[in-house]
């Protein structure tokens, strides 16, 4: 099974990866992949971006290396009726999204 496509990755930016973007973007190519998301995590989590980093997204290419990138946010959803950890300012200009809620 060839494999085209990581969609919840994580840059330095994160806190606790090893690798910039053009980094895994690189990576990404070499190993062949069509598509890569980049997930931060979101405000609210410790040792994260700030979120400017964010808001900055748009300047980024989103392809690099003949690799599509998908620039986002790993987002905590805080209960069971969706609320999120962090606020709606920015989240539209995310062309990736993944929620995930904690257990407490």
């Amino acid at each position: 099974m060839k494999i085209e496509l990581d969609v919840h990755t994580h840059t330095i930016a994160s806190g606790h990866a090893f690798s910039t973007l053009q980094e895994m973007a690189q990576a990404a190519a070499d190993k062949g992949l069509k598509v890569l998301g980049i997930t931060e995590h979101s405000p609210g989590v410790p040792g994260t971006c700030h979120p400017i980093y964010f808001r900055n997204l748009h300047v980024v290419p989103r392809r690099m290396y003949g690799v599509e990138l998908l620039l986002g946010a790993e987002i905590n959803i805080l209960d069971g009726k969706g609320n999120l950890v962090w606020t709606v300012w920015s989240f539209a200009k995310l062309s990736a999204r993944l929620g995930f809620r904690r257990l407490y």
